[in-house]
């Protein structure tokens, strides 16, 4: 009598003591990615990589919310390429160790042991209502017999060809009608046909080791009310017009580069590309070049979760119109329209408690303009927005020989603007403007800038360069050096000297190309 094949034969016990808590769906799949290319991350690896194999995403749903796909072929070098770089991560090998025996299905007891075949994907897949479960698709590397499934929990366990399924009985359902319209050449109703897909996943580079695919019901859903990192995407990612989004990870050299491809209504007005040489200064945190600075605000606003100063300028927002509207549009046409180029933003360390400071340039067609309806703003701003008696005045004063206007606006916060030519200079600390507008050396000079902004590519709308180290101080000043998490992985994230970004968009299609440099 023939041995039935058990889909767990590949399997292997988890480690002693394991907790029964129950895992919602993002995060067994967040465990599961890492896992995976932990996995992937500790075999050998041969000569140059084939575009990346993706034959799982024929049996993952259309409508996954999310969708990760990690490539495990061995004989791909961007996989060797990514392993040494992580490699020299201190604690990498602690991570992936904890990981691995992380890896299993809420109620099971068993994570996947190891990955022979190419690639293996994880998503998160509606089931009705606000409900979804988790599948998990792994390239076994060859063709199994027909096997029943292994209940497990509330998920099941079965092999449908080289591949290890492990889902609920709803989803198991509808990945076994799409793998019998895969075995007859259709694939309607999977991921892979989804034009959508096709069209944004189509696009990321050939060499990436792992790709993300986030529908924008998928970012709305799973990311957005989520906490840190998750929710901070969730917020770069979101448009009122967004469909989809997807992201890949590939190797580079010095490091990794990470592509975001995004669909949505087409932008607005077309602008110049910035320079390729920056205003701020070489001591800058980082700074970001782009046509549309109060989007890149707002975004840094919402990320950093800064809400006293993201409330500022909503209420300073209403006093603009106001100004607007009982100078017949003079704040717009001289100030708004008058913009002539690229906008800088830039991120400097700062002396005080709130650990950094910002000093927006803006380039505007006349200066004396600009600068004659902002002292109309700033006397508004100051009635209606400031504390009363002189605190909340703006003063006189000058820096690096431009009259400056400086004040307090709300609670207690410190705001001022000087016209320097045809330029505005908006800041939150006096040393921030003067920095900016120092002739010391730029970030552009940097090495960290010519490692990842300055990598050749195609011309871009926006620029932004964040010098990591920097970042960690100013970040453990706040009170970051405090927390256990942050102390253990310190040396980790030490290891980042840089990122750089470079973004472009045409009609309703937007890619960023970040790089990250690691010695």
């Amino acid at each position: 009598m023939q041995r039935r094949e058990d889909p767990w034969d590949q399997v292997r016990a988890a480690e002693a003591g394991r907790t029964g808590r129950r895992r919602g769906p993002l995060p067994l799949l967040l465990l599961a990615l890492a896992a995976v290319v932990a996995i992937v991350l500790v075999r050998g690896c041969g000569g140059e990589p084939a575009a990346t194999p993706t034959p799982s995403l024929n049996l993952v749903p259309d409508d996954a919310l999310v969708t990760i796909h990690v490539s495990t072929d061995r004989e791909r070098s961007p996989v060797a390429t990514l392993e040494r770089r992580l490699r020299g991560f201190p604690g990498w090998a602690a991570l992936r160790a904890r990981l691995l025996r992380g890896l299993s299905p809420p109620g099971c007891e068993r994570p996947v042991r190891r990955i022979a075949g190419r690639e293996a994907a994880l998503a998160i897949v509606p089931t009705g209502g606000q409900r979804a479960a988790s599948l998990i698709l792994v390239d076994t590397g060859r063709e199994h017999r027909r096997a029943e499934p292994v209940r497990c929990g509330a998920n099941e366990a079965r092999y449908l060809g080289r591949f290890l399924v492990i889902t609920t009985p709803t989803v198991m359902d509808r990945v076994r009608l799409l793998n019998e319209r895969r075995k007859v050449g259709r694939t309607t109703g999977s991921l892979a046909a989804l034009p959508l897909h096709r069209q944004l996943v189509g696009g990321l580079p050939a060499d990436r080791v792992a790709d993300l695919w986030l529908s924008a019901t998928g970012v709305r859903r799973v990311l957005a009310p989520r906490a840190g990192v998750l929710g901070a995407l969730a917020v770069l990612l979101d448009r009122p017009s967004l469909q989809a989004v997807a992201v890949s990870l590939g190797p580079r050299s010095d490091g990794a580069r990470i592509v975001v491809r995004s669909r949505g209504a087409a932008a607005g007005r077309a602008s110049s590309p910035p320079p390729a040489t920056s205003a701020a200064p070489a001591t800058a945190v980082g700074t970001v070049l782009t046509a549309d600075p109060l989007g890149a605000l707002q975004r840094l606003l919402a990320v950093t979760g800064d809400q006293p100063t993201k409330t500022l300028l909503q209420r300073l927002g209403t006093v603009a119109g106001q100004v607007d509207s009982a100078t017949g549009g003079r704040l717009r046409h001289d100030l708004v329209d008058a913009i002539r180029g690229p906008s800088e933003l830039v991120l400097l360390p700062s002396a005080g408690s709130r650990g950094s400071a910002m000093a927006l340039a803006v380039p505007v067609t006349d200066g004396a303009r600009a600068g004659a309806i902002l002292r109309l703003l700033q006397q508004r701003a100051v009635s209606q927005l400031g504390p009363a008696g002189r605190a909340g005045r703006f003063v006189r004063g000058s820096i690096a020989g431009r009259v400056s206007w400086t004040g307090r606006i709300g609670a207690g916060m410190r705001l001022g603007y000087l016209i320097d030519g045809d330029r505005v200079i908006a800041y939150t600390s006096r040393a921030a403007a003067a920095a900016l507008l120092s002739s010391g050396p730029r970030a552009s000079a940097t090495e960290g800038w010519r490692r990842t902004v300055g990598q050749p590519r195609k011309a871009g709308m926006s620029i932004g360069f964040l010098d990591f180290s920097q970042l960690l101080r100013i970040a453990e000043r706040t009170g970051l050096a405090t927390l256990p998490e942050y102390r253990s992985a310190r040396s980790d994230l030490a290891r980042v000297r840089a990122v750089g970004m470079v973004s472009r968009a045409q009609g309703g299609e937007t890619t960023a190309e970040i790089d990250l440099w690691i010695p």
